[in-house]
């Protein structure tokens, strides 16, 4: 009888060979290893909680109605109830309300928040939590796809590795949007850089709807296109192609709209409420050095440091990446360099870099060596634990 090529691989003592050419083991060991790693940074706070006199949760943020103050509900929920977090979560439970700067918050991470939580027995913590750790594994899965194609599987292990243990990463599994923005900002040039602009065009609403830099992601899909167009030939991209680049800033302006129609603010005027103004890099980075040696912040070093390391990264990158890679995270990485803060001028930076995966991707081009790559990740990762642990005392870390 004639054996099919399936039946061969799963063969007794055909183990390895179907552990080579099976598509679907590296992404399996992707998914258990960050599943893995939401366990342990939640016992890791749970830990903190019953040794440390942590504050309670949303204490100087948004208040919210299931806030989990005490016992069990909050070393397991209410440690990750820290400022946006809480807005997050005000906003799921009673939606967007006048007089406040809830219209800063972008609508797309509370509505899956709410689902989520409604899911769940009605905890949106609880559901705002599973909605990260699970885009973030979305954003890990996509990443290493991209990146196995337009390099090689050894580059996409590293990136996701220096990713998943750089200082703030702990946000990707926190109710914040990061995990969720990547998740769609990387199936979205995944989808473009294949053609597939029927999927494009849906991820291209979502992400604009998720954070107001996804309108960014216009630049990308309109150099796809251009890209696409020029090497086709004859069979031109479809007609839906030209219209994806427009949808991200379509999202926004929709939502503009209905912050200026319904409460008189839209969400630029929301984070103005924070003290936020645009200034010149070389303003913003004075600020910052000067807060830095004035004061001793060793939050704002952080935040100047991720902000160095990305511009450096991008520039090494500019040779080494597909254009629309360096198109994606460029003009994110100078909308950072142009916004300050009142309180601290590059605040929340470390936190903010981390969707700009082409940073990642050339510290995986750049960092190979066995070593070399071990104590990156040492140092990164007991930064992690440190900044996780600031972050459930209740300290604003980014």
């Amino acid at each position: 009888m004639l054996e099919t090529g399936l039946a061969r691989r799963i063969a007794p003592g055909r183990w390895r060979e179907w552990r080579t050419l099976t598509w679907l083991n590296p992404y399996v060991r992707i998914a258990l290893l960050l599943l893995s790693l939401r366990v342990t940074l939640s016992l890791f706070a749970v830990v903190l909680s019953f040794a440390l006199p942590l504050l309670p949760p949303c204490a100087a943020a948004t208040s919210v109605r299931q806030a989990h103050a005490a016992g069990l509900g909050f070393a397991v929920l209410g440690v990750w109830q820290r400022n946006d977090a809480c807005a997050y979560e005000h906003i799921a439970d009673q939606g967007y309300q006048a007089g406040t700067s809830d219209i800063a918050f972008f609508p797309l991470f509370p509505l899956a928040m709410r689902v989520m939580g409604t899911l769940l027995g009605g905890t949106l913590t609880l559901g705002g939590l599973v909605v990260s750790s699970l885009a973030y594994i979305a954003a890990a899965l996509g990443l290493y796809r991209l990146l196995e194609e337009d390099f090689n599987p050894a580059v996409a292990r590293r990136a996701i590795g220096y990713l998943t243990a750089f200082p703030t990463a702990f946000f990707f599994f926190a109710p914040y949007t990061e995990a969720l923005f990547l998740a769609l900002a990387v199936w979205l040039l995944y989808a473009a850089r294949r053609g597939a602009w029927g999927y494009a065009a849906l991820l291209a609403i979502l992400v604009g709807l998720t954070r107001a830099q996804g309108s960014l992601c216009a630049l990308p899909l309109a150099w796809e296109f251009v890209r696409q167009w020029r090497q086709s030939g004859k069979a031109r991209p479809p007609l839906l192609a030209a219209v994806v680049p427009a949808l991200p800033i379509a999202a926004l302006a929709i939502f503009w709209s209905y912050g200026r129609f319904s409460f008189g603010i839209s969400p630029l005027d929301g984070q103005r409420f924070w003290g936020m103004q645009t200034h010149t890099p070389w303003t913003v980075l004075t600020a910052s050095w000067r807060q830095i040696t004035a004061r001793g912040d060793a939050i704002e070093a952080l935040n100047l440091a991720a902000l160095c390391l990305a511009g450096l990264m991008l520039l090494v990158g500019l040779r080494r990446l597909p254009f629309s890679y360096i198109c994606y995270a460029a003009p994110q990485l100078l909308l950072l360099s142009v916004r300050q803060n009142a309180h601290t001028p590059l605040m929340s930076t470390s936190r903010l870099v981390l969707v700009l995966f082409p940073v990642f991707v050339v510290l995986a081009l750049l960092i190979t060596g066995k070593r070399t790559r071990l104590l990156w990740l040492a140092g990164s990762g007991g930064l992690l634990l440190w900044l996780l642990a600031a972050y459930c005392y209740g300290a604003f870390v980014a």
